[in-house]
C-alpha cells in the first residue's frame, strides 16, 4: 500500500491523480490531508481457462464499488450515480472507460469521504489477471484520513472476491434478481 499527504495545489496528471512535481509531498492541517492508496489483488492465475481479461471485466463491473449487489447486474457502460451499501451517505457518480478497463467512482456531496476518487481497473501481467484499487482525495481531518485508509484497505476486499468468483463461475452471476 502507498500512503501519502499531498498539498492540495499539487499539480495532477490527466486521470487527477496527484503527480511529484509542484510545491513539494506534505500537506498542512489548515489544507486538509490529502490521501492516495493503491491495491492490487490477485483475482486470476494464467493457465486456468476461465481467467480472461473479459471474465475479470465483466467480474468489475458487477463488482465496481462496496456493497453493489454483484447479482443485479453489471453497472450500466454509461455510468450513473450509486449508493455505497445503499446508504445516502455513500452517494457516488461511477464513470466507465470501457477501453481502458477502468472504472472511476467519485464521492458525491453526503458522503463520508467526500472529494475522493477510487479508479478500479482490470491489469494483465504474464502471471495473472490483477483488479487494481486506487483511491485520492481530500479529508477534513485526520479521523477521517485514519477512516478513508482502512476503508480503501477492507472496502474493496468483498468486490474483489467476488470478481475471482465470477470469474470461476461467471454463469452463476448471470442470475440476475427478480
Amino acid at each position: 500500500m502507498i500512503a501519502k499527504f499531498y498539498h492540495r495545489d499539487q499539480p495532477r496528471d490527466d486521470r487527477g491523480r496527484w503527480t511529484s512535481a509542484g510545491p513539494g509531498w506534505g500537506a498542512r492541517r489548515s489544507d486538509g490531508l490529502q490521501h492516495h492508496y493503491l491495491y492490487q489483488t490477485l483475482v486470476c492465475i494464467r493457465g486456468d481457462v476461465r481467467c480472461t481479461t473479459e471474465n475479470a471485466w465483466n467480474g468489475l463491473l458487477r463488482n465496481a464499488y462496496p456493497g453493489q449487489d454483484p447479482m443485479a447486474g453489471p453497472i450500466p457502460l454509461d455510468g450513473g450515480n450509486f449508493n455505497v451499501f445503499g446508504e445516502p451517505s455513500g452517494a457516488i457518480r461511477s464513470t466507465v472507460d470501457a477501453d481502458n478497463l477502468n472504472v472511476t467512482n467519485e464521492t458525491l456531496p453526503g458522503h463520508v469521504f467526500y472529494k475522493g476518487i477510487v479508479n478500479r481497473s482490470v491489469v494483465e501481467t504474464p502471471a495473472g489477471i490483477f483488479v487494481r484499487t486506487e483511491g485520492f482525495g481530500t479529508n477534513p481531518n485526520i479521523h477521517n484520513w485514519v477512516e478513508n485508509h482502512a476503508a480503501g484497505a477492507l472496502g474493496f476486499r468483498g468486490p474483489d472476491s467476488n470478481v475471482r468468483a465470477y470469474i470461476t463461475n461467471p454463469g452463476f452471476y448471470d442470475r440476475t434478481k427478480r
